[in-house]
């Protein structure tokens, strides 16, 4: 048997798990096994599928356990296994399932991998059915679900079930049978069923003589007359308590929920006041919590009260009790009736909102305006030390790589003018100088064959004279995307008769004429704001092709 020491629940089943908890029922799908060994940088809880699948298994158990773990079982059988392997891996997935109140599905969540267990080299091997072993056998998966967890499994039909699984679910079956059925002593654990006789309702033993008469006809009667005096007695109670859409509520008159509704009211005036410039300057938002907190606890109060208000007219049976639990308009605040703890929460409530509106007083000040000075306390000041702190940074040469381009550009003869390419283009953010290099692969043995690696900065635009067409030929790279290629090379434009090295202000030329991966390096002085555009030249007469690739921008910022 394998051993699976490393079982999780995975990264993706913890996903599912918050699904779970907002409402979806947890539907297991299947059990999966499989042979592959766990991948390299992966670890149980990382798996998002099975890595190497052998057979997939329909679920035949679901049971759940009070310790919020859950056992999901399925038969593995080798009949259709043609060649051996080892059973080295084994998942468990899952899905969410939303249902409306109608019983009928909503919505469901993807289908994952919500646990995995991998025994690497503990793993047992399976034989071929063809060789005469049959292996079947009752797989069953332990996993964590949650204590809350609404476990549904759907079984496919003509699913056959081991003896054993068989007789354990019989034997659950018959338990809550009996749980319904009859009544257990917790005492003695004797049994007693119902039982009705001439009017007289008992709980009879099931197995013995023993007989609990609950009432007889005669006591049933004298509580239905109870319950009908305090019915006869409570019927003008509804019109103190009013209904929910009552107004004109006041201290002095009104229903109840005619003077919920006034307070209601007269909170929506308090907080119509407030702006909303003020509401998002603030601050105190711990004080407010602590606030809303004291409304919530005595509105909690009254809640409690209501119930106990509910109780009472179960139980009262004349109007004068319920009626000195209700009280008057004109109780205080201080009195422990209905109306008195209405009168109670209304002066909480305003005495809290008095104090967030003295809160949020005074804040415009600590905000500030946009002409305070660096190093002032107000935020404005402080955003503008800021913007002073990052204003004197430049580029500094470097050979710290901040930006690399991967992409690889060829010719050969038969492009008889070679290709110019825009290996990058950016904006530079500072002023100051920036490295580059890139790799050149010239066929050598073949003179003519070279490569260039030109530098071009915006504001350097200081051609020679000799060299015509300079201007327009850095204006065409600075304003061409990346990976742009041209079908004739530009080292004409650039430089002064093949010259190898050429310097018009920060617009900087290299050569290299053949040379087998040579990285060739140079770089650009720029201002802030400037478009910089770095740019390759390749020409060949060889059939080998020519290449240039592997972008590096160096820099540091300081």
């Amino acid at each position: 048997m394998s051993a699976f020491y490393d079982n999780n629940v995975t990264d993706v089943g913890r996903l599912l798990l918050g699904d779970v908890q907002m409402g979806a029922s947890f539907v297991p799908t299947k059990i999966v096994i499989g042979k592959g060994y766990l991948p390299q940088g992966k670890t149980t809880r990382t798996m998002t599928d099975v890595a190497d699948v052998v057979k997939e298994l329909a679920l035949n158990k679901a049971t759940k356990n009070p310790d919020g773990d859950a056992i999901f079982g399925a038969i593995f059988s080798n009949e259709d296994i043609q060649e051996a392997f080892y059973y080295r891996e084994l998942g468990l997935y899952a899905k969410g399932v939303y249902y409306n109140q109608s019983g009928g599905v909503e919505r469901e969540t993807a289908e994952v991998l919500y646990s995995y267990g991998n025994a690497g080299e503990n793993a047992e091997l399976i034989p071929a059915y063809s060789t005469g072993s049959v292996v079947e056998r009752q797989l069953d998966l332990l996993v964590y679900i949650g204590n809350d967890t609404e476990v549904k499994l759907e079984l496919e039909t003509g699913l056959y079930v081991t003896i054993p699984v068989f007789n354990d679910t019989v034997e659950r079956l018959e338990k809550d049978i009996e749980e319904v059925r009859y009544i257990v002593d917790s005492t003695t654990a004797k049994k007693y069923e119902w039982a009705m006789e001439n009017g007289t309702l008992s709980l009879d033993e099931v197995d013995g003589d023993t007989k609990i008469n609950i009432a007889d006809k005669e006591t049933l009667d004298a509580v239905q007359g109870k319950v009908d005096l305090i019915h006869t007695n409570t019927e003008g109670l509804s019109g103190k308590i009013g209904e929910t859409n009552d107004s004109g509520g006041s201290e002095a008159a009104g229903s109840v929920f005619a003077k919920l509704n006034k307070i209601i009211g007269d909170i929506a005036a308090h907080v119509k006041q407030w702006t909303a410039e003020r509401a998002a300057k603030l601050d105190q938002l711990d004080t407010i919590n602590e606030n809303a907190k004291t409304a919530s606890t005595k509105a909690t109060e009254l809640v409690e009260d209501l119930a106990e208000l509910k109780a009472a007219v179960a139980q009262e049976s004349t109007v004068e009790g319920i009626s000195n639990k209700i009280g008057s308009e004109g109780d205080a605040d201080t009195q422990p009736t209905l109306f008195g703890r209405l009168a109670q929460l209304k002066n909480v409530l305003v005495e809290k909102l008095a104090e967030v509106l003295t809160k949020v007083t005074g804040i415009d000040g600590k905000i500030g305006t946009s002409g305070d000075t660096s190093g002032s306390g107000t935020l404005f000041g402080q955003i503008k030390t800021i913007v002073d702190t990052i204003a004197g940074k430049k580029y500094r040469y470097s050979d710290t790589v901040q930006h690399t381009e991967s992409a690889t550009y060829s010719t050969t003869n038969a492009e008889s003018w070679g290709k110019a390419i825009v290996l990058y283009n950016f904006e530079a953010e500072y002023d100051g100088v920036i490295h580059v290099s890139a790799q050149f692969n010239i066929p050598s043995g073949n003179s003519g064959s070279f490569g260039a690696l030109h530098c071009l900065c915006e504001s350097s635009w200081q051609p020679r004279s000799a060299a015509s067409g300079t201007m327009k030929s850095i204006e065409k790279c600075l304003n061409t995307p990346t990976g742009t290629t041209f079908s004739k090379y530009f080292s004409g434009k650039f430089s002064d008769n093949g010259e190898a090295n050429v310097l018009y202000g920060g617009n900087f030329s290299k050569f290299v004429y053949y040379g087998t991966n040579d990285e060739i390096h140079s770089l650009v002085k720029c201002k802030k704001g400037d478009k910089v555009s770095i740019v390759a030249d390749i020409y060949t007469v060889s059939t080998t092709p020519g290449t240039v690739g592997n972008l590096k921008v160096m820099y540091d910022v300081k």
